[in-house]
């Protein structure tokens, strides 16, 4: 599967005087609620979840135009992130005790209601091979993580307050070595696991309360990029790895209300935040990947 951005026109704005930027289509401007994820299965088919006054939107043609899709009737939800296994069988989590799953390509969503106990809210979701899928949650207490092998029919919910406190991001590079990021008592965190999530292993603490590493992208299995989220006075952080969590070295951030990452090679990238005006650049690339709040 691929996945690709939205480049937001704020970036032509912020740069044009040193860069020329493409401009795409995005889904409609709402003030009710940003964009908290974007998911292409490949180049042209892709969806968008806003959350806040919670939309849908799906896109056939690589962005150029957008339909928004229905849902639920219920109003309000904050829709957090959406994955697809393939174009027909996809997922929604929302942070309002609600988790939808679609087998038509998003035309029609039923609310998923055989997991127990049912998880307050996933902040994290991750589609891995034909019919495996993870998610995570919650950004708030406690941590958890679901998990289906046959594509969304059964689930198995995983309590994980042994490990950590607090679950944001959730990605498997198999169906079986995965890493899981939120927060615990020693702040941000990193817990890695090869079996499936049965047993999970601590790869790294940033030792500063309050803080989370709140996203994670891989260019491969050794090219780990995350950011951390921190509270004042500390800063925010890009978090890296360029050799599969082994070791890692951080980089101060210019705000710490940081979330979004997304690098094309290990000196490029873009990250940003609710708090910055679209997404600060680091280094100038073009890219394609994903970059999620």
């Amino acid at each position: 599967m691929k996945k690709m951005i939205l480049a937001f026109s704020l970036l032509g704005s912020l740069f044009s005087a040193q860069y020329s930027w493409t401009a795409f289509s995005y889904p409609p401007a709402s003030t009710n609620g940003r964009y908290d994820d974007v998911f292409f299965l490949n180049e042209n088919v892709g969806w968008a979840a806003r959350g806040g006054n919670g939309a849908v939107f799906k896109t056939t043609n690589g962005g150029a135009s957008w339909t928004q899709q229905t849902v639920s009737a219920t109003a309000n939800q904050y829709y957090r992130n959406i994955e697809f296994l393939n174009e027909n069988v996809g997922f929604l989590g929302t942070l309002n005790n609600n988790f939808y799953k679609t087998v038509d390509g998003g035309n029609s969503w039923q609310r998923v209601n055989n997991i127990s106990p049912y998880p307050q809210a996933i902040c994290g979701l991750d589609c891995v091979g034909t019919s495996t899928v993870y998610g995570c949650g919650a950004w708030f207490y406690p941590a958890y993580i679901i998990k289906s092998t046959d594509s969304g029919n059964t689930w198995q919910y995983m309590d994980m307050s042994a490990y950590t406190n607090a679950l944001v991001e959730i990605h498997f590079v198999t169906e079986t070595t995965g890493y899981a990021a939120g927060n615990d008592d020693n702040g941000a965190v990193i817990l890695k696991t090869t079996d499936g999530g049965n047993s999970w292993t601590k790869i790294y603490n940033s030792n500063i309360e309050n803080e989370y590493v709140w996203k994670m992208q891989f260019l491969d299995n050794n090219k780990i990029f995350c950011s951390i989220e921190s509270e004042l006075p500390n800063t925010g952080k890009l978090l890296k790895s360029l050799n599969g969590g082994f070791s890692w070295e951080t980089k101060d951030f210019p705000d710490h209300y940081v979330q979004a990452v997304g690098f094309t090679s290990a000196t490029h990238g873009w990250m940003g935040g609710p708090t910055i005006l679209g997404f600060m650049r680091l280094w100038m690339v073009e890219t394609r990947g994903r970059i999620q709040a």
